[in-house]
């Protein structure tokens, strides 16, 4: 069977709003879980991965800006590098004195650690 042009093979269609409580539904489930789990989910991230932080950001970033001098990446990528260093030199403290024999410190340092998690 050929359909004129501009008949549809259901001309019922889909009922009206159908497609938009799905999204609806699941961009409030989405914005819900975000509330809860958001801020920490991008500083693991940042933390664990930040090649994949920075693209997740570049990824947000309006094409205008990421052609703009507004959205510094050397910048960006120094203080993810500088971050990184820091959480290295915490865990080689940590090392020093895990193996030494001031392992109340060692202790101490871990605690100060997973509080910043």
């Amino acid at each position: 069977m050929t359909w004129k042009k501009g008949q549809s093979g259901n001309p019922a269609g889909r009922p009206i709003g159908s497609r938009d409580k799905i999204t609806e539904a699941f961009l409030r489930d989405l914005a819900e879980d975000w509330q809860e789990h958001g801020k920490q989910a991008i500083e693991r991230v940042y933390d664990a991965e930040p090649a994949t932080y920075l693209r997740i950001v570049s990824a947000l970033v309006p094409r205008e800006h990421k052609l703009s001098s507004e959205f510094n990446v050397a910048a960006l990528i120094q203080v993810v590098s500088e971050r990184q260093a820091k959480k290295m030199n915490e865990v080689k403290t940590i090392e020093h004195h895990s193996k030494s024999s001031d392992n109340a410190k060692g202790a101490t340092l871990i605690a100060h650690l997973r509080t910043q998690q």
